[in-house]
């Protein structure tokens, strides 16, 4: 399925100017089966490493209006991820290949469950164990998403 998500970092009343650490995103989302909104804000741990976020979405029938009521609120576009992806469900997890566009491809494994209270820790140290569990050989990870290593790397 192909997404097209431009990427709004709040405006700087609310985020980082610079947006060297940027940790709230607002995403608007078009894609075939329908256009979405999302917002995203990034936890860290104790050494400052993003490994969770907090996510609300909602379908959305226009993006056009939409992106006009953001530049007015003074919303700033900071980057559009193109991407083609194909995921899968396996048990809590959402496994997807992703190919985006000026940077490669990726497999992204989302948890799914629906634990009352979610344990970020737990779940990671489950993700790694299910990736171990895979003999994949060499794995990276990365907590910072594709808009972010789109500007920065």
């Amino acid at each position: 399925m192909h997404h097209i998500g431009i990427f709004f970092a709040l405006a700087p009343r609310r985020g980082d100017k610079s947006n060297s650490k940027i940790v709230e995103w607002l995403r608007l989302r078009q894609e075939k089966s329908g256009n979405s909104i999302n917002y995203k804000f990034w936890h860290k741990d104790k050494n400052s490493v993003a490994n969770h976020c907090d996510e609300l979405e909602t379908k959305i029938s226009d993006i056009e209006p939409l992106r006009r009521l953001l530049s007015a609120l003074n919303f700033i576009p900071r980057i559009v991820v193109d991407k083609v992806r194909r995921s899968w469900v396996y048990n809590d997890w959402e496994v997807s290949i992703d190919s985006v566009k000026n940077l490669g491809t990726f497999v992204e494994l989302e948890y799914k469950g629906r634990m009352r209270k979610p344990d970020p820790d737990k779940i990671t140290q489950e993700m790694r164990e299910f990736i171990a569990n895979l003999r994949l050989g060499r794995v990276e990870e990365n907590q910072r998403g594709y808009p972010y290593m789109l500007l920065y790397n």
